[in-house]
C-alpha cells in the first residue's frame, strides 16, 4: 500500500529515522505503510476534522436564513482562491458573490471569512438562503505542513507510528516494557497519551463536530 500523502504529515524516510530502520531494509516496507496510514487516520477521527491542508472544489453547505455559516475545514488559506455561489433552487447560474479582504486591493462586498474559525459571514445585509445544500463553495483549508500546528501534527504522526508499527507483531493489543530487569506486559490503550496530548490543541471544537 502506497503512502497516504493526503492525509500523511511523515514521509517514508521520516518514519524509517522514528523507527530506526535502515533505507536498505525491505522487509517490511508494507507494514511501515500502514502505520503511517493508519496513525493518519487516527489523527483526523480524533481531531474529527480532515487535518492536514487541502484544496475542496465545489462543496455544498445547508444555509440556515442567517448571515453565516461555518466550513467543516480550518483554518482557511486565503491566499488561495476562494469562491462562494450561492443558489436558493440549487442551479447555481449565478456569479459567485465577492469577499471582503482587507490585504486585498480589490475588496468585495458580500461577504468576509474568519480563516481560523473558518466562519463565513454576509456582509451586504442579506443571508445565507434556508436551503440545504444551498452554498457551494471551493476553498482550501487544514493544517499546513510546514506551520508550527504542521510540526505538532508530525510529531503526533511519529509517535502513533511507533505504537502501531510495535502493535503489528504477535498480539497487536498487547505491549511489553522493562521494568525494574523484568519485563511486563500491559494492554495497550488505543493512543499514547503523549500523541493524545499533542491532538488535543489540534481538535474540532465539539460545537463544530
Amino acid at each position: 500500500m502506497a503512502i497516504d500523502t493526503t492525509n500523511s504529515f511523515l514521509d517514508e524516510p521520516e518514519a524509517r529515522k522514528i523507527l530506526a530502520l535502515s533505507e536498505e531494509d525491505h522487509r517490511f516496507v508494507g507494514r511501515l505503510h500502514d502505520a503511517i496510514n493508519g496513525a493518519a487516520m487516527i489523527m483526523n477521527h480524533f481531531t474529527r476534522r480532515n487535518l492536514k491542508s487541502r484544496a475542496y472544489t465545489n462543496k455544498f453547505y445547508d444555509g440556515d436564513g442567517s448571515d453565516t455559516f461555518f466550513l467543516e475545514e480550518f483554518p482557511v488559506d486565503l491566499t488561495a482562491a476562494f469562491t462562494v455561489r450561492v443558489s436558493s433552487t440549487r442551479v447555481f447560474t449565478e456569479d459567485d458573490l465577492t469577499r471582503w479582504d482587507q490585504l486585498s486591493s480589490a475588496n468585495g462586498t458580500d461577504y468576509m471569512v474568519d480563516d481560523e474559525l473558518g466562519e463565513v459571514v454576509r456582509i451586504d445585509g442579506d443571508v445565507w438562503p434556508c436551503v440545504r445544500k444551498s452554498i457551494r463553495v471551493s476553498f482550501t483549508a487544514g493544517v499546513a505542513a510546514a506551520s508550527e500546528e504542521g510540526l505538532v501534527a508530525k510529531e503526533a504522526q511519529g509517535i502513533l507510528v511507533q505504537d502501531l508499527y510495535a502493535r503489528m507483531g504477535d498480539n497487536p493489543s498487547i505491549g511489553s516494557e522493562s521494568v525494574a530487569g523484568e519485563s511486563v506486559s500491559y494492554i495497550r490503550d488505543w493512543m499514547p497519551i503523549a500523541a493524545r496530548v499533542l491532538l488535543l490543541g489540534l481538535q474540532k471544537p465539539s460545537m463544530f463536530a
